[in-house]
């Protein structure tokens, strides 16, 4: 009779088991899909300039001992290497989802040792706080990881817990050390649930009192004296509290789930406290029959409510425009320019950023001169020149190396390392502006180190291998491209008129077309039209088949509406552009005179004009 139910208590246990991890297929499988197509953790790992504590790893033994050396260093050292894996969308994806799956598990033992089985829904805490932060592409992975961590060794504590006051508070000693070198300050959850446990167990006074006075020196005992931390990093590493995490958020509220999460599992357990103390009678427990019973009805139904809660919290919590910036920068870095032109159109609004990066994407495709004005422009996008951007660094560089600004890019890059740290995007962009500068020594440190890298050794190495096979990288296109275009001339990076610079780029270079039409969109862009029409006698050295449509357009308005003297010295227009400035000129008369019907004409019939953005010219220059 024995035999018979010790297999039936088996197989009740692996019921269970099976129950728990079907019972969430759904929707972590609905959360795994909405990371991996709508947040695309790749652009989460390439940042943009917009996520500022991403972590770096390296493959190396200096690396891993780095991390050794204080409080929570191996939960940070795991956490950087599958943060890695982020490169790859569906990768990252599973990566936290899984991390969001064993919090689940982890949640549930804990709660039906507490006897809290009706609290179950709390074991979504972690998706929910990583579907929220990741939707509004902020990285916060390392506190959700280190949550996990604590939660396994809650339920370490949880399943070897002995009744024998001696022998379990020197168990606990020992597991609060290990989970606190581990997971550093996050380990005050585990000592809440762990106090709480030995409350509801009736624990002596004295081995409860003491638990609670340790638990409070741990992290200086273990984080001051004996790893020589600082004390407030001994208290707070790897909390939302840390100022290694808010010194870079100016808006707190953005910590808000964190400090949800970290405190959902100690009040939910002070429930089990509170009842405890009121009753000493045990809850009967559910025959395995009604346990069983229409759950897959149950979780069929739950699932649902779940995968709709998501599908509404990506609908008003998803931040599909900060996406865009993101996607934006990430494509113009892997110069897929038809994407970002393609991204540039769905985005909703004028923005400086995407203007940038849309400029030059026209101006790789060449088409700057035709589509120019198709997107919202200002003056100040061409180079981030506005008075908010002259600390942005990141978003400049590509454009900087394509023009031949090649120490501008280096000084943008080095910048930028500062704030955002050694990002393998800014490594890359640093190597080349030194191989182009013939600073082999300097390329060769950056290449050794970029070689230690997950997903850029195969670059770093390639390059390692064609300095020494090719020491000038004569068959280096690229580099050989910018040492063509690269300005010689030293100077500073502040102060300087772009208009200058690139006129000192085409003295370098005559044939840098790249310059030539970032001269002549300048010029259009803050209104010089006397200056484009200067430059324009030049086009044709630069293969143009005719004259730019808009540089046509503003050289129309220049001398018909603004009654400005110049020549194009012989240059043929394009009648169907001299009819639709006749057109444009007529309208533009009637609204003068209060025409709204004329207004709004102009409006929507040249839209895409120029003459309709030098009329808004002196607004946009005092922005």
């Amino acid at each position: 009779m024995i035999p018979g139910n010790y297999q039936l208590m088996d197989k009740s246990k692996s019921q269970v088991i099976y129950k728990r991890l079907l019972r969430d297929l759904v929707v972590f499988a609905a959360f795994w899909f909405y990371l991996w197509f709508f947040v695309e953790t790749k652009l989460i790992y390439h940042g943009a300039g917009r996520i500022y504590v991403f972590p770096d790893f390296y493959c190396t033994w200096s690396y891993l001992f780095s991390f050794l050396s204080h409080p929570a260093g191996m939960a940070e050292y795991i956490n950087a290497f599958v943060s890695q894996l982020f490169y790859y969308s569906w990768l990252g994806a599973s990566v936290i989802t899984i991390v969001c799956w064993l919090s689940s598990i982890f949640t549930d033992y804990i709660l039906s040792k507490l006897r809290l089985e009706s609290f179950a829904f709390i074991r979504f805490a972690s998706l929910v706080t990583a579907a929220v932060t990741f939707g509004q592409y902020q990285y916060y992975f390392q506190f959700i990881a280190a949550f996990m961590v604590i939660q396994a060794f809650i339920c370490l504590y949880l399943r070897i817990y002995s009744s024998k006051p001696a022998v379990n508070f020197t168990a606990l000693l020992l597991l609060s050390t290990i989970a606190y070198i581990t997971a550093g300050a996050v380990f005050y959850v585990f000592a809440a649930i762990a106090l709480v446990y030995m409350l509801t167990k009736r624990q002596p006074g004295r081995y409860v009192a003491g638990y609670l006075a340790l638990a409070a020196i741990i992290p200086y005992l273990i984080g001051v004296l004996v790893f020589k931390d600082a004390l407030n990093n001994a208290y707070t590493n790897l909390t939302p509290l840390s100022w290694k995490t808010t010194i870079y958020i100016p808006n707190k509220q953005e910590l808000l789930p964190f400090y949800l999460l970290y405190l959902l599992l100690p009040l939910t357990a002070i429930i089990a406290l509170l009842r405890s103390s009121f009753t000493k009678k045990e809850i009967k427990k559910k025959r395995l029959a009604n346990l069983f019973e229409n759950w897959l009805l149950k979780t069929a139904v739950v699932s649902a409510c779940w995968v709709l809660l998501f599908g509404i919290a990506a609908v008003f919590l998803y931040d599909a425009n900060k996406k865009k910036l993101i996607e934006i920068d990430y494509y113009e870095t892997q110069r897929n320019f038809s994407k970002v032109l393609e991204t540039g159109r769905e985005f909703a609004g004028p923005n400086y950023y995407v203007c940038h990066a849309v400029n030059h994407a026209l101006s790789q495709t060449n088409r700057l001169s035709a589509e120019m004005f198709d997107f919202p422009q200002h003056p100040y996008s061409l180079f981030l020149t506005a008075p908010p951007h002259k600390m942005v660094h990141w978003a400049k560089i590509d454009a900087l190396l394509d023009l031949g600004f090649i120490n501008f890019a280096e000084h943008e890059t080095r910048e930028a390392i500062e704030t955002f740290g050694s990002r393998p995007f800014l490594i890359k962009r640093l190597i080349t502006a030194y191989l182009v500068n013939g600073n082999y020594e300097a390329a060769k440190t950056y290449l050794n180190q970029l070689s230690k890298t997950v997903f850029e050794r195969k670059w770093a190495t390639d390059y390692l291998e064609r300095i020494e096979n090719d020491p000038e990288l004569k068959n280096d296109a690229e580099i050989q491209y910018m040492r063509s275009v690269m300005l010689e001339k030293q100077g500073g990076f502040f102060g300087f008129d772009f208009n200058d610079l690139l006129a000192d780029l085409l003295k370098e270079n005559p044939e840098n077309k790249m310059a030539f039409e970032y001269q002549m969109a300048l010029n259009l862009l803050t209104g010089q039209l006397e200056k484009m029409m200067q430059d324009l006698t030049r086009a044709g050295q630069y293969g143009y088949d005719e004259v730019p449509k808009y540089c046509q357009q503003a050289y129309l308005f220049y001398k018909g509406t603004l009654k400005g003297r110049g020549s194009l010295r012989g240059i043929e227009l394009d009648p169907d552009i001299i009819a639709e400035y006749k057109d444009f000129a007529e309208h533009l008369k009637l609204a003068k005179t209060g025409d709204q019907r004329a207004s709004r004409i102009m409006s929507e019939k040249f839209k895409d004009s120029y003459y309709l953005y030098y009329l808004s010219l002196p607004s946009l220059m005092k922005r």
